[in-house]
């Protein structure tokens, strides 16, 4: 059994008590909830892929 908490922004952080493909279907979900693409087999020995993204950097901040 595993304890794991999914904090997405915005929203609440969510905690879950699962079993391990109880969990990875979790974050899956968390994750599509946030419009990541997340990929996962259902296999628990196996990663979560989050992909392709398009990583930007930030603008810097101008005056305050």
């Amino acid at each position: 059994m595993l304890e794991i908490s999914v904090k997405t922004a915005p929203g609440p952080e969510r905690h879950f008590r699962a079993t391990s493909d109880d969990a990875g279907r979790a974050v899956v979900a968390a994750f599509a909830g946030a419009g990541l693409p997340a990929r996962w087999d259902g296999d628990p020995d196996r990663v979560i892929e989050v992909a392709p993204l398009d990583r930007r950097r930030r603008l810097p901040r101008t005056g305050d």
